[in-house]
Parts: structure tokens; C-alpha cells; sequence
């Protein structure tokens, strides 16, 4: 009986391929982890920006009834209550200041957020409200200025925040976070 020896190249594969193979394969999914990582936050910096672009509505509404913004600030100063870590918390029960302002129109349609919101407004002078030098505004006029805030990288120190104010029209993101 003839053996018959295979050549070297009719072989399996070898260890270094299969190690070579494995390596492409993980550097893919971690290019595809961070694309889909900056998607997901991107997605909620458009649900904030939404949510934003509502209290914006809902202060002009007010502001063509009574010539002024309404003030939503609160003693917690935030709605819901700013948490660090990036997980959706429940909107809850707006406190009495959020509901005289906008009632239910601003809350969220999945009843959950990301963010949490802050509205001060006013006809004095701005020297009080966190950033609003930053906006460039007019003091003594009527204005209102929101705020969002969120801790997108999950380490608890550095919030993404988002602005917009009445004399502007522009939300800013500050800090993205991606």
C-alpha cells in the first residue's frame, strides 16, 4: 500500500491565520461599538434637543398671552432631578413650577429622559443664571433660558449640556460627550 503525503499547502489553516482572522474580527467590532455608541447619544441629543425646542414653544405661547416667560425654576432646580450616570430616568410628577409653565406638553412621550431640564426667566438683570453670559443676552429685556444636562460619558464630573435662550434661537451643545 502507497502512502501518499500531502503537500504543504493542502494543510488546514494555521495558528497564526486563525490568531490573524480573530484580530480582524475584533478590531471590527470595536469600530462598529463606538459608530453605534456615537449613534445611540446622538439619537438622545436629538431627543433633548426636541424636548428643548417644546419648552421654547411653549414659552412664546406664553409670552403672546402675558407678555412675559414663565420662570419654571424650582428649589431642586432641575426636572426630573439631575443623577449622574447616563440611564433614562422617569419624568415623574413635574413639580408645581413645570406644571403652572407647560402643564403635561413638555414631558416626554416615552415617559422617560436622558436629560434633565432647567427654565429660568425673567426681565432683570442676568447675572444669576448659570452660563447666560456665554449667550450674549440682552439684560432687561424679557428672556428665558433652558437648560439639559446629562452626563453622556457616564463618569459622573462632566455633564453635555445643551442651552437656548428667547433672544437667540439657537440651542448650543456644550461638552457633547461622544
Amino acid at each position: 500500500m502507497t502512502r501518499t503525503i500531502r503537500p504543504d499547502t493542502e494543510a488546514g489553516i494555521t495558528l497564526i491565520e486563525l490568531m490573524i482572522a480573530v484580530a480582524i474580527v475584533a478590531i471590527l467590532t470595536t469600530v462598529a461599538m463606538v459608530g453605534y455608541s456615537k449613534y445611540i447619544r446622538n439619537a438622545r441629543l436629538v431627543d433633548a434637543r426636541e424636548t428643548i425646542g417644546r419648552i421654547q414653544m411653549a414659552q412664546e405661547a406664553h409670552f403672546e398671552r402675558t407678555g412675559t416667560y414663565c420662570d419654571a425654576t424650582t428649589a431642586t432646580g432641575w426636572q426630573p432631578a439631575l443623577a449622574a450616570g447616563f440611564e433614562p430616568r422617569d419624568w415623574g410628577t413635574p413639580v408645581a413650577a413645570w406644571t403652572n409653565c407647560f402643564g403635561t406638553r413638555i414631558k416626554p412621550d416615552s415617559g422617560k429622559t436622558f436629560f434633565s431640564y432647567q427654565v429660568m426667566a425673567d426681565t432683570s438683570a442676568l447675572s444669576g443664571a448659570a452660563g447666560a453670559g456665554d449667550m450674549n443676552m440682552i439684560a432687561g429685556a424679557p428672556w428665558y433660558y433652558v437648560l439639559a444636562r446629562a452626563d453622556m460619558d457616564n463618569q459622573g464630573g462632566t455633564y453635555t449640556e445643551l442651552r437656548a435662550n428667547s433672544q437667540k434661537r439657537k440651542i448650543w451643545i456644550i461638552n457633547k460627550g461622544l
